[in-house]
This record gives C-alpha cells, sequence and structure tokens, in this order.
C-alpha cells in the first residue's frame, strides 16, 4: 500500500508545502511509535485515509457510523477481514483501525494508505 509523494499530494489535494508538512508530521508519528514500541510490528502499521469517510462497528456497509474522519486522518491498523469485499467498482478487505482519541472501528481498505 506505500504510495509515492505525488500520488499522496494529488489523493488529498495538498500544496507541495503542505506535503513536506504531512510527511514531516507522519515522520515524527512513525518515530514516536518506533521509539514506544521498537520490537512490533506497530510502525508499519500506520496509515492515513484517503477521503472523507466513515468509521463503522463492523465491516459491513450497513453497519453503525461511529464517526466520519477526514481525509488525511492518521489511524494505526489491527486487523484486517478475512477476505476482500465488493462495493460499487472497488474490490478490497475491510480494516479495524484505531483513531489517535482511541476509537476503533471499521474502514474500507480502498479508502486507507500506508505512510511507510
Amino acid at each position: 500500500m506505500h504510495e509515492e509523494g505525488i500520488n499522496v499530494k494529488r489523493e488529498l489535494n495538498l500544496s507541495s508545502k503542505d506535503l513536506k508538512h504531512y510527511y514531516e508530521e507522519a515522520g515524527r508519528i512513525y518515530q514516536k511509535v518506533k521509539k514506544e514500541f521498537p520490537r512490533s510490528g506497530a510502525a508499519q502499521s500506520i496509515a492515513y485515509i484517503i477521503d472523507s469517510v466513515r468509521i463503522r462497528k463492523e465491516p459491513r456497509t450497513k453497519s453503525k457510523i461511529l464517526k466520519r474522519v477526514k481525509a488525511g486522518t492518521l489511524v494505526k491498523i489491527l486487523d484486517r477481514s478475512d477476505r476482500k469485499v465488493a462495493i460499487s467498482n472497488m474490490y478490497a478487505y475491510w480494516y479495524k483501525v484505531k483513531l489517535i482519541s482511541g476509537l476503533e472501528g471499521w474502514v474500507y481498505g480502498f479508502y486507507l494508505r500506508a505512510t511507510y
């Protein structure tokens, strides 16, 4: 799921200056996670939301909406559904994520990109 900077810029509609700030902030968060959890895979589980999206209680579109989050929101990936699901013309896994606030819920994988 790694994306090149040009794709992040386009997907998040960021200026070059904002993109630089985004990567600096993401780098700070990544380093903090790496320092706090040096022997875990936690650092590889940080991702960002590429579009305004709903965080759901269960991994399905009819599930209760827990919160709406904006593009650029950083999340920690906790789990993945067993199989891919087709929604409209998309085909992806559902991912259980955790927000910085501590809220946990499910996001359709099409809307996630790994930061590193």
